[in-house]
């Protein structure tokens, strides 16, 4: 481990998520168009959203997506479970990604997942905050 590694587990459940659906879902829902300056999808989250922001991160497309594909919801809890600081919907989907403290932690938690659904995809993977000496 590295001081500044960010630690990652990455599960795709096996289908993807159109972002032009994403989109034209949001835009149904909401007043504001997600395409519009400002793209209101990257507002704070909502009180009482089930996102969960951590590290300042929410991700607006969650409900929406989550309420198409429950499945999705599900893997978000699975990789709560397991331990993560955080769990989002990567952009509009499908893979959900969860941050975990160190690459221990994502290996063990990256089993657990997998022992949820043996269908799911699961992968660890590590990047770097800031710039690396």
């Amino acid at each position: 481990d590295y001081p500044n590694q960010i630690n990652n587990v990455l599960v795709f459940p096996g289908f993807g998520v159109p972002t032009a659906w994403a989109y034209k879902e949001w835009d149904a829902r909401h007043s504001a168009r997600l395409t519009a300056q400002g793209e209101s999808a990257k507002d704070p989250p909502p009180s009482g959203a089930e996102n969960d922001a951590f590290g300042g991160f929410y991700n607006g497309l969650e409900d929406l997506v989550f309420d198409a594909h429950p499945v999705l919801r599900r893997i978000k809890t699975a990789i709560r479970d397991a331990g993560a600081d955080g769990a989002l919907l990567s952009g509009s989907g499908s893979t959900v990604f969860g941050v975990f403290p160190d690459a221990r932690a994502a290996q063990a938690a990256a089993a657990a997942v997998a022992a949820v659904e043996p269908g799911w995809r699961v992968y660890t993977a590590q990047g770097l905050t800031g710039a690396f000496e």
